[in-house]
């Protein structure tokens, strides 16, 4: 052995120990300092992002997004790898839906992008609150709380309004007081009314059906289905005879299920004002308007 050679192994090796501590230490500090901001959790659904804490069950996929935040970094470690960990929490049980390794700097690391698949997973058919938690180097950094929803939850929360009863009577002047106006001239009616919905859910298609009648008698069963991709759907019922004879001078009742809940059930008054155009059984020009045939 050379004097060079024992040199730097009496003098190396308490050196190779200070960096190691040194190392030790940064890394130390840098896990104590992790804290999170910009935290969001959005999904998606028929390529449609959202933000809100209540999850559908046909939601495609979950994406978290965040900036993980560290200090105490020097020329020992520069950088620092962690790993993070996006856990969902419920009735007590945990389940890891993404884990994967961060590269942590002083500017910042921005996490995004990250496809979590929900619809058809065992977790999406849950229902009722829920936790998902960011976890950097087994540390919490953020927790967002949510409530996982089914087409159930979805039908209680839909509401229905602006119910109209329009009809076509066959003569030539029209008169503001249909009541006046003899059963046999009524030619078609075509009811429509608005479905409003708080949470979206392309993806989610729900079923209903309008029903009119006078006393015991059954003038119109007409079923629907629309998706819940906006706040308000506008239902038109397609121009139809009714079943029964209509007695205009009687009151008409409606009532409009959906999921077989009954949403609206109140008197209906013949608007005869404006002819009812010939309106087609499917979907219209507009987005958020639908036809139902009627039956």
């Amino acid at each position: 052995m050379t004097l060079w050679s024992l040199f730097k192994q009496i003098f190396g090796f308490p050196r190779r120990v200070w960096i190691a501590w040194k190392t030790a230490l940064a890394e130390a500090r840098i896990r104590k300092s992790l804290q999170a901001d910009n935290c969001l959790l959005a999904y998606t659904a028929a390529g449609i992002p959202f933000r809100d804490p209540n999850i559908p069950d046909s939601t495609d996929h979950l994406f978290p997004e965040m900036t993980i935040r560290a200090t105490g970094f020097d020329r020992y470690v520069p950088t620092a790898s962690a790993e993070l960990a996006v856990v969902f929490e419920m009735d007590g049980e945990k389940h890891t839906l993404y884990k994967g390794p961060v590269e942590l700097k002083p500017r910042g690391c921005d996490v995004g992008g990250l496809a979590i698949k929900w619809c058809g997973t065992y977790l999406a058919r849950r229902k009722g609150p829920a936790t998902i938690r960011f976890l950097v180097a087994e540390r919490e950094l953020a927790a967002f709380p949510i409530t996982l929803i089914g087409s159930a939850d979805l039908a209680a929360k839909a509401q229905v309004s602006d119910f109209r009863l329009n009809a076509d009577l066959e003569r030539a002047e029209k008169t503001e007081s249909p009541s006046r106006s003899a059963p046999a001239q009524l030619n078609t009616i075509a009811p429509s009314f608005c479905v409003n919905s708080p949470i979206l859910a392309p993806n989610t298609e729900l079923t209903g059906r309008l029903i009119l009648f006078q006393g015991d008698q059954l003038l119109l069963r007409a079923p629907f289905r629309w998706k819940l991709a906006r706040h308000r759907t506008l239902v038109k019922v397609k121009p139809t005879k009714p079943i029964a004879t209509f007695d205009l001078s009687r009151a008409v009742i409606a009532q409009i299920e959906i999921m077989q809940l009954v949403k609206l059930r109140c008197p209906a008054r013949l608007l005869t004002g404006d002819r009812v155009t010939n309106f087609e059984g499917a979907l219209v020009a507009e987005a958020d308007t639908f036809h139902a045939p009627g039956q």
